[in-house]
């Protein structure tokens, strides 16, 4: 009662983003809301976004009121009263007390007399609580099963296209909320049974329905039958599922009677100011548009055709008699039902044109008129031989089935406005406009192609970052860089955009060719340096490579510092300022080392917060200070130096360790992801130490630079090659071999003996 006291059945104000309350060009969103229940936290919402008399979205949720927050946002003589009734302040033009705590106020009223000797205070708030509540329209559920590949009859074609054109219509026309649309596909009979109940148990359908009043719509798209095995006096209809035998459905098939039975029975228990829709897009004639679902078996003279029934509180809207065959339009790739339902209930059914009285609601005559008459004139285009007439049992002809909203779209706009959107997703896509992402993401409806318009984000702000950082690096060798550095700068640059300066430049030093310098030249000038460049310039451009192992250790060395720094930063709590500071940092990473390891996740997060609705730099940095508290409590959390510990281990143990300690802990994902890496670094190592090959060594060291066994694989790689050498001296027996082997490897393990064998030749003379 406290949460309808302070709702008080006044609408709530709109919010307006750009343009002024005057001119009214902004983004206008609007809340309406409305409480199933007054003695329940629930509150049922419709949330409406337009610009100006166009609607551009519209959802329907349910959410759960914190009472606690309530307070301070309503008067607090509304609080107070809504806590004790004795606070409420008298209405104007009454002098009555109000009722005494713990005393029904209706029983002091005298139930013969006119309401108006009623507190009049009372009296107005009830009514306005009814009227918001009869005001707003009820909960709605949509329920869609579309069946299309069937084991043992022809595949229903337009079954997957049918259920989407349904959904699209109620999420566009009636603003249907996501969590309360449920899509099924290709169920099976046990399945149909495990939704909706048998003849003696209901099913679990219901659990999702919490309104009173709600309203139930159910959408089937599939082959439905007679039993041809029943006898001649079963005029059961059935609906098959995926795995329905057409035989012998009187033992697989799914009883539509049952259904509706089921439906009745729940709306009268569950919701029983409510309703049910069925529409079936299937026939029970035991033919499809493909011919007879069984073999042999001549539908039209196999007896009598079923008897489609409604229950009590369900109307049945069915594409066809029971005798007759639902056609497919393979023109439209629609079932001929379904496309011209889809067009009544966008609105057509109600104009005048096609019979209406444009009052706003279709009736079930209105309903039943347009898709006769839609429906007959289709079928004579494309299957003359047939006759389709819909059926609507359960409703008087009088009777409103749908009701259309103020503001909604025609079938023709909704499909133009889709259009536009998906051509203008493509125009982005083949310009690469990085800046028109954003914006198109925020102001879409359908959003087609969103999730190649995020990727192209990602991978355009990955390359930006790898560009200015190019671009600061190469300000720094230009004013300070040796021949070397700008060298390996050359070589290892992909946006390379001031390549001319570089060049130039490097013709000023007149550095000496790499290919003229000797190992010890090249070694000494990287020692020298000290820099990254420098060593990974030796690693590539060595020709002897004595020190091409203590270069890799060098430029892996330093790599992995510069990384631990820059990984240290990643914001714990994935705020928008601690992920731009990161991304910064990224840049300045040597392009010799990679991106960063965590450099995709920020710029998705990143690329999340920019397009939400409400974002904006100010906010966004408003948003950050606020945070301030939580990022500090999650940079001293307990799991921090766990996480530091264990992602400096090589062991699995200690990751194995951490996820059991903390398993909810932010830094699960990436805990998990240096744990599969180092189980297939472990894989590889155990395959390259089964094929022991000089290449398999190198394949591990290339690919694992900084791995546990790079020690052990170019120890072996070490060894592998001493005994190729000795090999290439046991062949020659000579005393060049000798020498040449102990040139090449002067403390290699055969040193020894080969000096022995050069003194014994010595001797010989």
């Amino acid at each position: 009662m406290r949460l309808a006291a302070w709702l008080d059945g006044k609408p709530l104000p709109s919010l307006m983003i750009g343009g002024n309350g005057e001119t009214g060009d902004g983004v206008v969103m609007e809340v309406d809301y409305r409480l199933p229940q007054k003695d329940s936290r629930i509150v049922d919402l419709t949330i409406t976004i337009r610009t100006g008399n166009t609607v551009l979205a519209r959802r329907q949720t349910l959410a759960v009121a914190d009472e606690g927050l309530l307070d301070g946002c309503r008067p607090e003589a509304m609080v107070a009263a809504a806590v004790d009734p004795a606070a409420q302040p008298a209405a104007t033009g009454s002098s009555s007390p109000a009722p005494p705590s713990g005393t029904n106020a209706a029983s002091t009223l005298p139930q013969s007399e006119d309401a108006s000797t009623a507190a009049p205070g009372e009296g107005d708030e009830a009514a306005a609580a009814d009227d918001a509540d009869h005001g707003r329209p009820p909960q709605r559920h949509l329920f869609i099963i579309a069946n299309h590949d069937y084991r043992y009859a022809e595949d229903v074609r337009y079954a997957t296209n049918d259920a989407s054109a349904v959904e699209k219509l109620f999420v566009e026309q009636f603003g249907l909320a996501p969590a309360n649309i449920t899509r099924y596909e290709d169920l099976t009979t046990g399945e149909l049974r495990y939704l909706f109940g048998d003849a003696d148990k209901p099913g679990t359908i219901g659990n999702q329905i919490s309104s009173p009043d709600a309203e139930v719509y159910v959408y089937f798209v599939g082959h439905g039958s007679r039993s041809f095995m029943g006898g001649g006096n079963d005029r059961t209809p059935y609906l098959l599922g995926i795995d329905s035998r057409p035989d012998r459905l009187d033992l697989t098939g799914y009883d539509l009677n049952t259904l509706i039975g089921q439906l009745a029975t729940m709306r009268s228990k569950a919701f029983p100011e409510g309703r049910v829709v069925v529409m079936l897009e299937s026939c029970f004639s035991g033919r499809s548009d493909a011919g007879d679902l069984v073999t042999g078996v001549s539908a039209p003279t196999s007896g009598s055709a079923p008897v489609l029934k409604a229950g009590e509180g369900v109307t049945l809207i069915a594409a066809a008699h029971s005798d007759q065959v639902a056609v497919w339009d393979s023109e439209y790739r629609h079932g001929i039902f379904t496309d011209a339902l889809v067009s009544a209930l966008y609105g057509e059914a109600d104009e005048r044109r096609f019979g209406g009285n444009a009052d706003g609601s279709v009736t079930v005559a209105e309903l039943e008129g347009f898709l006769e008459t839609r429906m007959s004139r289709r079928i004579k285009q494309l299957r003359p031989e047939f006759r389709q007439t819909p059926e609507i049992a359960g409703a008087q002809a009088s009777s409103v089935l749908f009701t259309m909203p103020e503001d909604g779209v025609g079938r023709d706009e909704a499909t133009e406005r889709e259009h536009y959107e998906l051509l203008t997703a493509r125009e982005i896509l083949e310009s690469k406009d990085l800046g028109g992402v954003q914006p198109y993401l925020r102001g879409c409806v359908y959003c087609p192609l969103k999730d190649e318009l995020r990727d192209l984000a990602q991978t355009e702000r990955r390359r930006e970052a790898i560009c200015r950082a190019e671009e600061r690096h190469a300000a720094e060798l230009l004013k300070k860089g040796s021949a070397l550095e700008i060298g390996a700068y050359l070589q290892s640059c992909e946006c390379c955009g001031n390549r001319a300066p570089l060049e130039a430049r490097v013709a000023e030093l007149k550095g000496p060719d790499p290919a003229a310098l000797k190992d010890e030249a090249l070694w000494a000038a990287a020692e020298k340096d000290g820099t990254l460049d420098a060593f990974w310039y030796y690693v590539q451009n060595c020709e002897e490579c004595t020190k091409k192992r203590e270069g890799e250790k060098k430029v892996a060395g330093i790599c992995q510092r510069a990384h631990d720094i820059v990984d240290a930063q990643f914001p714990a709590d994935r705020s928008y300022d601690g992920l731009i500071r990161y991304l910064a940092s990224c840049n300045d990473l040597p392009p010799v080392c990679g991106s960063c390891r965590k450099m995709s996740e920020a710029i998705k997060l990143v690329s999340e917060i920019e397009s939400r609705p409400d974002f904006a730099t100010g906010d966004a940095a408003t948003t950050a200070g606020s945070k301030a508290p939580e990022r500090a409590a999650a940079i001293e959390s307990e799991d921090l130096p766990a996480y530091k510990m264990a992602m400096t281990s090589t062991d699995a143990a200690d990751y194995d360790e951490f996820l059991a300690r903390f398993p909810t802990s932010v830094y699960v994902p990436e805990i998990k992801e240096r744990l599969t890496s180092l189980l297939a670094q472990e894989a590889t190592w155990e395959e390259v130490s089964n094929a022991h090959t000089v290449e398999a060594y190198r394949r591990y060291v290339l690919q694992y630079p900084t791995g546990k066994h790079l020690r052990d694989a170019r120890d072996r790689i070490e060894m592998l090659q001493d005994e190729t050498d000795w090999q290439t001296v046991l062949v020659e027996r000579s005393r060049d071999a000798l020498a040449e082997y102990l040139r090449k490897r002067p403390t290699g393990r055969y040193a020894d003996h080969a000096r022995q064998l050069v003194r014994e030749f010595d001797e010989k003379g």
